[in-house]
């Protein structure tokens, strides 16, 4: 029983995880990557500013130039300013924004398990199948048995309680048919809602499942705590 539990289905989930990974918003590499810019930014000047024109000026032209020993009047003037930033406090704002783009990538390694999480649906979705195979063969079955039935009652050699026994038995199986073809479209609707598709997308899946053993260091509490994101997230958030 413990090799059992310790089983899981290697499918198309690496596909739906690559599909996350590479369009959904919630794996935050677009904000990481913004951070991680903004922090390049942190050491960068306030631009000069430069600026010209006249000061005092009058309207009538003739008062610009000297008459009789008197100078004119207006003046020209060309400034230039210059903010000096504070190295201290471009280095707090450069670590500031690289342990914001830390925890980002932090969120990303958890949102990711959530996803994968999620896929359990597709896990789900082949054990539907699978049940769907079986009343398939069972539907086959109860039909060529009330055949069977109406020939047989036809020729006085069975009776006609048997043959609706068998009519309902096929009412009960093509309602299970029937939940579970709901139960697939629902899976259906949150696989693509979890790869950012159209949620009407129509496509089958693979039902050949490859099994495989987890590695036992995986449940080791020390090496959880290092490897958990949610946990390096909590610590990065402290720092």
């Amino acid at each position: 029983m413990a090799s059992k539990k310790s089983k899981h289905a290697h499918h198309a989930g690496n596909s739906i995880s690559n599909r996350n990974q590479s369009s959904s918003p919630k794996m935050l590499d677009a904000e990481a990557n913004s951070l991680n810019e903004a922090a390049k930014g942190a050491y960068s000047w306030m631009p000069t500013d430069l600026g010209a024109g006249v000061f005092l000026l009058p309207y009538n032209p003739a008062q610009w130039l000297d008459q009789n020993g008197t100078p004119g009047r207006g003046m020209f003037m060309i400034s230039a300013q210059q903010m000096f930033p504070n190295r201290k406090k471009q280095h707090s704002e450069y670590d500031y924004m690289r342990a914001k783009s830390s925890i980002a990538h932090q969120k990303r390694g958890s949102g990711q398990r959530s996803y994968l999480y999620s896929q359990e649906n597709l896990y789900e979705w082949i054990v539907i199948e699978k049940k769907w195979k079986v009343l398939e063969e069972n539907k086959r079955l109860l039909q060529f048995m009330m055949q069977s039935t109406e020939i047989r009652y036809k020729n006085g050699l069975g009776k006609i309680s048997a043959y609706y026994k068998s009519q309902a038995a096929l009412a009960n199986v093509e309602n299970m048919m029937l939940v579970l073809k709901n139960e697939i479209a629902e899976k259906k609707i949150a696989i693509n809602t979890v790869m950012n598709r159209s949620r009407d997308e129509d496509f089958l899946i693979d039902t050949n499942i490859v099994w495989f053993d987890f590695d036992q260091s995986m449940f080791d509490s020390n090496s959880l705590m290092n490897r958990k994101s949610e946990i390096k997230v909590i610590d990065r958030a402290i720092k």
